[in-house]
């Protein structure tokens, strides 16, 4: 190798553990965690620490934050004052997927269409808080048709942004520019 660089060098628990830690929390936490799993020296200590990891409530707060930044959540409306909205059950909801580990086909149809299911429980109705975040405006002068279409176009775009990896606005230029 280059310059004494090994690219196989072994990890050490600690920075195993570590490097878990970062990936399942986005965080360093306490060193009590770190230190009962460096005394446990039986084979199924890893697995014992990615259980721990997992089951905490910090899991679900760090992942949640990778899909509400996807799906564009905000606080607020988005356009003029920029006032807040009570959209939090929403955001708490999602927390709360990640940690039960709720399968994506539930957590996807929930937030499309929770509303619509036979007999919708409380989770699933704010669940579809998801449709309910494209920015939002009481000024006098917007046209509720053109302001409810360019919604349209905002949820699915941002539909086809988190889950296809893709912008489908890049398919409407070419009819646009038409």
């Amino acid at each position: 190798m280059r310059r004494g660089l090994n690219s196989r060098r072994r990890r050490t628990r600690r920075r195993w553990r570590g490097g878990w830690r970062w990936c399942s929390q986005g965080f360093r936490r306490s060193s009590a965690l770190l230190e009962k799993f460096l005394a446990n020296k039986k084979p199924d200590a890893y697995e014992r620490l990615v259980d721990a990891l997992l089951a905490s409530p910090h899991y679900g707060e760090h992942q949640a934050r990778y899909w509400l930044d996807a799906v564009r959540y905000g606080d607020t409306h988005g356009l003029h004052l920029d006032n807040k909205r009570a959209i939090y059950p929403y955001r708490d909801w999602v927390v709360r997927a990640f940690n039960s580990n709720q399968p994506l086909d539930e957590f996807i149809t929930w937030q499309l269409a929770g509303d619509l299911l036979p007999k919708p429980t409380l989770a699933q109705l704010v669940a579809t808080g998801f449709v309910r975040m494209n920015p939002s405006t009481a000024e006098g002068g917007a046209i509720p048709a053109e302001f409810q279409a360019k919604n349209n176009f905002d949820r699915v775009e941002t539909l086809g942004t988190a889950l296809l990896g893709m912008s489908p606005h890049l398919c409407a230029l070419p009819y646009a520019q038409v």
